[in-house]
């Protein structure tokens, strides 16, 4: 195999560097385009290494908001089970927070081209992959409850990415692994996770009203169905062993539409990836009665 000349090798380094540099200017110029599109006054926009956030933040703020998104990505990537090679878009991700109902709803309308309620909206098609969220933060809360509001935006794209970005996923599931994936970047005795261990676990073994099953899940009626979805995703992403781990992309995989252009139930993705309800109601319990951690 022929070797190339360090001088060659420097060149090309410098070229893809170059090239990386040029898209993220592309992409953050669309995000100013953007914000002005939709009317929205005294944004920032900032950048860290895959991630452009647009929020109201003071600039400062955000870059150190933006950084510990990174740990977010890398969080939900680890449980998508992508490769360090694999590339989920082109260039990176823009996340959008615009914590006000009216202009939220005004930027999904003009900008996204979508009339959605959703807390949390992804499009990660072409050169301008984006992940929007609406949650209400309050200004003066810590950098670290920023972060825990705006990442499940973050985890849901890179979801949508491994299912592919046409693939009409159902709302609790990526809802519940945008949550689960943020909340495990979290640390492991922060307040955060601790909140959502003590809700999750009488909510997963059913006290006072017998443990939880899948039927539950699909029908996602429950009051708290939002928690309810985030255990179970939390658990077949990462709280299971590492075997069952590896059959989460293969669920998500499994989603896809068929040859028919007809959408797979969530129950029959899990039967593909190798699942069986029974057993995996099981080990759902299991795993929190033990305390929900993550291997």
């Amino acid at each position: 195999m022929p070797r190339l000349a360090l001088p060659v090798v420097l060149f090309l380094f410098a070229a893809s560097v170059v090239s990386a540099d040029e898209v993220s200017d592309k992409q953050k110029a669309a995000a100013a385009e953007n914000l002005k599109k939709a009317d929205l006054k005294g944004y920032t926009v900032v950048e860290s290494a895959t991630l452009i956030l647009v929020s109201p933040l003071p600039e400062a703020r955000a870059k150190v908001v933006a950084e510990a998104l990174e740990k977010t990505a890398r969080t939900a990537r680890k449980g998508l089970q992508y490769a360090d090679k694999d590339e989920a878009w082109k260039g990176k991700l823009t996340v959008y927070h615009v914590p006000e109902r009216r202009a939220y709803g005004n930027f999904l309308r003009l900008v996204v081209g979508e009339r959605s309620e959703a807390g949390v909206v992804v499009a990660v098609r072409g050169d301008e992959p984006l992940a929007a969220t609406g949650v209400e933060t309050n200004p003066k809360a810590a950098d670290v409850d920023l972060v825990g509001e705006i990442g499940p935006a973050v985890g849901a794209a890179y979801l949508q990415s491994k299912a592919g970005p046409s693939t009409p996923l159902p709302p609790w599931v990526s809802t519940a692994y945008g949550r689960a994936a943020s909340l495990r970047a979290d640390s492991p005795t922060g307040k955060r996770m601790t909140t959502y261990k003590t809700a999750a676990r009488p909510a997963v073994l059913g006290k006072g009203r017998g443990p939880a099953t899948l039927a539950e899940l699909w029908a996602n009626d429950r009051p708290d169905a939002e928690l309810l979805a985030t255990a179970f995703v939390d658990y077949l992403a990462f709280g299971s062993d590492k075997a069952t781990q590896e059959r989460f992309p293969r669920f998500v995989s499994a989603l896809r539409p068929d040859e028919n252009g007809d959408t797979p139930e969530p129950w029959k993705a899990l039967e593909t990836a190798g699942w069986k309800a029974p057993e995996l109601e099981a080990a759902w319990r299991t795993w929190a009665q033990k305390g929900m951690n993550a291997k």
